[in-house]
């Protein structure tokens, strides 16, 4: 209903029994009084009221589980007044209106929200902001939120991580997960319900790009909507960084460091040395009498050590080949393996028997220390192969029993592990983790932990066929080094 004021400003108006607001509009502006009780029969008289300029109020709307804000709708109960948001943004403008504090309803037209009674106030000629944003309650099953991805390239593990939720609208959580190489759909990858806020998946193939989504499951089983996807391409542990070609084949080769300067192979009778840029800084011949290939090393002080299966000699040369000593001791037999630590003491095995090896130290000059033993007694075990790290610790591969032990500089045991069949190289990682290649054929590598338990198995992400493989190498940095037919091929670990 409506009436009009006398010149006075007076006025009147016959209601039914009920509960009112009152709006007054004149040239000079807007007046407003709300919860006006009418009864029958009485005369309700109401305060006198001024006419004051209109006022504005601005605002946002968020919906908890990030739907449409335009779906908003902000009822001013009482009146004929109503307004939405613009945009996707969620704010929101009224229109002119009278001074005063307004009860205000809250709704959306989407599912499962709650519906929101407030109280806003109108201050006359202003145009104010609210400082808060107004957010409508979900009531279903909630999304996860901020769901993260991280992928650890050396154990080849995607590992998801996403908010908890309120424990009474979200009992556990399902993984899905699709290829986007193959463009398939998602499928649940969890076999029972996840119930942390993280989840680890390795059965992930290389070189493929997966996308992952997380939802929630109530009480009752039911799933909720799932969660915005992440993807992440599982790549090999090490990835290619250059290549040079020696001009020769594999053959029988071994590669190795003196630190993280300089790197020595040896293939067959021939001796190259390369500095870790894969520049080639010299390369020369063996005697040809020096069998088909055995032991190298570069040691501290760059010089080269080469051993001769056959007889035993043990050859020193320059960078350029100039021999500088040789060691001719009648106690080495069939060495394979030489190896220093870092106080320069060179190691070399010996034959002792039918895959039994001792272990015989020397100096940078080639002079007789000792043998390598705990309380007097050599240590005897197959050596395959052999390295330091920076205490000096001592680690043997034996393939024969598929064994590595790790010894410290007084000859105790300190930690052994088993490895898979016919291992027959090893290099360590400065994170304490192992590389290992196993079989000699089919060139496999495995990564290893720090106790010599597998956690990945690496092949293709390198790219190359390890049925050429010749030898790998480590260098201080990390930098993986292989030896492939003609080529030596450098990585560096994924990130």
């Amino acid at each position: 209903d409506s009436t009009v004021t006398d010149t006075n400003g007076n006025y009147s108006i016959k209601l039914d029994s009920g509960t009112y607001t009152i709006t007054a509009t004149g040239d000079s502006g807007l007046a407003y009084q709300d919860s006006i009780k009418v009864i029958n029969g009485d005369t309700a008289k109401l305060p006198s009221d001024t006419l004051k300029p209109a006022g504005r109020l601005c605002g946002t709307v968020r919906l908890e589980e990030g739907g449409d804000p335009t779906t908003v709708f902000i009822l001013f109960m009482g009146t004929r007044t109503f307004t939405w948001p613009d945009d996707s943004s969620g704010s929101f403008t009224t229109d002119s209106m009278a001074e005063g504090k307004y009860r205000i309803r809250i709704i959306t037209t989407l599912d499962n929200y709650k519906t929101l009674d407030t109280v806003l106030s109108i201050t006359s000629g202003r145009t104010d902001t609210m400082p808060d944003t107004i957010v409508l309650k979900y009531t279903g099953i909630p999304t996860p939120k901020n769901v993260a991805i991280n992928y650890d390239t050396m154990k080849q593990i995607v590992t998801l991580t996403w908010d908890r939720l309120d424990t009474t609208l979200a009992a556990s959580y399902n993984v899905y997960r699709r290829n986007v190489d193959s463009n398939t759909v998602f499928t649940r990858i969890n076999s029972s319900p996840v119930a942390d806020t993280i989840y680890a998946d390795s059965t992930g193939v290389q070189d493929q790009t997966y996308e992952y989504m997380v939802a929630a499951v109530d009480k009752n089983n039911t799933e909720g909507t799932k969660s915005a996807g992440v993807s992440v391409k599982v790549v090999g542990a090490f990835v290619l960084i250059d290549s040079v070609n020696l001009g020769y084949g594999a053959g029988n080769s071994e590669i190795i460091f003196n630190g993280d300067s300089l790197l020595a192979i040896r293939t067959n009778d021939k001796i190259t040395v390369l500095d870790t840029a894969l520049k080639v800084l010299s390369t020369f011949d063996l005697p040809t009498n020096f069998g088909n290939g055995s032991g190298v090393m570069i040691d501290q002080s760059n010089k080269i050590w080469a051993s001769n299966y056959t007889t035993g000699q043990v050859n020193v040369y320059s960078l350029n080949g100039l021999l500088v000593d040789s060691l001719r001791d009648s106690a080495i037999h069939y060495p394979t393996v030489i190896r220093e630590d870092h106080k320069g003491q060179v190691f070399i095995n010996t034959s002792i028997g039918a895959y039994v090896n001792e272990i015989r130290i020397y100096s940078d000059s080639a002079k007789f220390i000792s043998l390598f033993s705990n309380n007097s007694s050599s240590i005897k075990t197959n050596v395959d192969d052999m390295l330091f790290d920076k205490t000096d610790n001592m680690t043997i591969l034996n393939r024969i029993d598929s064994t590595v032990t790790i010894y410290d500089n007084l000859g105790n045991i300190a930690k052994t592990g088993k490895l898979k069949s016919y291992t027959v190289e090893i290099q360590r990682i400065s994170n304490g983790y192992y590389i290992v290649k196993q079989d000699g054929n089919s060139g496999i590598l495995n990564v290893l932990d720090s106790e010599f338990k597998l956690i990945s198995i690496f092949g293709t992400g390198l790219g190359i066929d390890y049925r050429d493989f010749g030898t790998i190498a480590i260098d201080n940095l990390d930098r993986l080094f292989v030896r492939r037919g003609n080529q030596v091929l450098r990585y560096k670990i994924s990130k």
